[in-house]
């Protein structure tokens, strides 16, 4: 697999999918999900 990849699960190619119909803007979308998958450190 090419560095840098992730994978998605459907469920979240259909969540990316409804976001970007809804008007949301790819670089948002990608700080949403950044901020998802960070661990908040103490």
């Amino acid at each position: 697999m090419p560095e840098g990849y992730h994978h998605l699960t459907r469920d979240q190619r259909c969540q990316l999918y409804t976001l970007k119909n809804s008007g949301e803007s790819i670089s948002n979308i990608a700080v949403k999900r950044h901020q998802k998958l960070t661990p908040l450190r103490h």
